[in-house]
């Protein structure tokens, strides 16, 4: 499960976003994914904390809202878990994405030049062989 990939990493608050009890199933998804979020968190030999859980509304909204209700404590999570695809996607639009840390930065541009000039480096050894092969044809000497 994400909750036991999350462990593995060495997260010990992961923090889970439900529907649950909002969202009635019939098949009781909700209580059973949450039931195996706990299951992960009992395996990985961690206390499950009701503080890093947030239930809300089955919309992206909502997963929002809950995303700023768990960030907002004092220890929040260092991983969320979302019940579905919809809060999924919520939790990840409201979370901030941090700008790249200057050495990233120059590291990337760096890489961009590089990349630029190898592309420019092969382009010109192409036309030069294209160059000389043309030459040493003598059916391409006479166009």
């Amino acid at each position: 499960t994400l909750t036991a990939h999350f462990a593995d990493y060495g997260h010990r608050r992961i923090g889970l976003v439900s529907s649950a009890p909002f969202a009635p199933t019939p098949d009781d998804v909700a209580r059973s994914r949450r039931s195996g979020y706990l299951r992960a968190l009992s395996q990985a030999g961690l206390t499950p904390d009701p503080g890093l859980e947030a239930q809300t509304d089955f919309s992206i909204r909502g997963a929002q809202r809950a995303f700023e209700q768990l960030f907002s404590r004092a220890n929040p999570p260092t991983a969320i878990v979302a019940e579905n695809d919809e809060l999924a996607f919520g939790v990840l639009t409201a979370a901030p994405k941090p700008p790249l840390p200057p050495l990233q930065r120059l590291l990337q541009q760096v890489q961009t030049m590089a990349s630029r000039l190898s592309l420019k480096s092969i382009r010109k050894n192409s036309a030069v062989k294209m160059r000389k092969n043309a030459s040493a044809c003598p059916a391409c000497a006479n166009r």
